[in-house]
């Protein structure tokens, strides 16, 4: 939930605040609801009436600039009819981890999951009308300060999870330390779990090859799954997370995770699930 303040000389000073139920939904849902009026209307109805909020990153508004005009706007206009019900949500797990490590250590208790300049940048864009901020011409703004970032994110990934799996596939010692990584835990942080069950899970999976398109599937899934409440993934991803959920419970670790759902009604499953939520 986003929360801005106007000074007496009109600056803006905007916070926010992750209020459940929480959804992310990755570029591919985020595409199909904002093409469908039905679901958007849906949607936006149903997340107002559960006092909900959209969780929004880099990676699942990255893309759309690449994508037609008419497809932009349409994403921002259901990204506007949420407002003020949105949380800007930091992508690279490694800073998630980074953060929350300090926060143990004493750092000021600021949110380890929040993307601050992704909000700074939304509240620097001008609204038409008389709301004090406004999502339109976000997808422009995100794609000129991340294009080229986006596709060297990418090489980077596929070479760091080819190389760990070959570690893995070929060193005993190491495929043991990365089996047996959960034993003794009590009560781990959910962002570092998830990331290292994730990773272990491309890491054992030799029959499906690692692709640039898997960098964006991973920022989908690590931060989000440890965050949200719903999340909506591609399948294969989903699948780690229901492989982890099971893992979790066998050797009795608990933490929240979020709840996934993918594939051709997996949008429908979602609003059914918000329909159905209950503090």
């Amino acid at each position: 939930m986003i929360h801005v303040t106007i000074g007496v000389n009109g600056e803006l000073t905007a916070g926010q605040q992750l209020v459940s139920p929480a959804v992310y939904l990755d570029h591919w849902a985020l595409r199909a609801m904002a093409e469908d009026a039905a679901l958007s209307e849906r949607f936006t109805r149903i997340l107002q009436a559960r006092s909900g909020t959209l969780l929004l990153s880099w990676a699942n508004i990255s893309e759309f600039p690449g994508l037609d005009e008419q497809a932009a706007r349409k994403a921002e206009q259901l990204i506007e009819a949420q407002l003020p019900r949105l949380f800007f949500l930091e992508h690279n797990p490694f800073e998630v981890i980074r953060r929350e490590n300090a926060l143990l250590a004493g750092a000021p208790p600021l949110p380890p999951h929040a993307d601050m300049d992704l909000l700074r940048l939304v509240v620097g864009l001008r609204p038409q009308g008389v709301q004090p901020i406004t999502c339109a011409g976000m997808l422009a703004e995100v794609s000129a300060v991340q294009s080229e970032s986006r596709e060297h994110m990418k090489a980077v990934f596929v070479e760091w999870a080819g190389d760990l799996r070959t570690e893995y596939l070929e060193d005993n010692d190491f495929r043991s330390l990365v089996d047996g990584a959960l034993r003794g835990q009590v009560a781990p942080r959910g962002t570092a779990v998830v990331l290292r069950e994730v990773v272990a899970g491309l890491m054992r999976d030799r029959s499906t090859p690692i692709t640039p398109n898997d960098a964006l599937d991973f920022f989908h899934t690590i931060v989000p799954v440890a965050c949200a409440d719903f999340v909506l993934l591609d399948g294969r991803w989903r699948d780690q997370v229901d492989r982890l959920r099971v893992r979790l419970k066998r050797i009795g670790v608990e933490f929240s995770l979020a709840t996934a759902f993918s594939g051709a009604s997996a949008i429908e499953r979602l609003i059914a699930a918000l329909e159905d939520w209950s503090c």
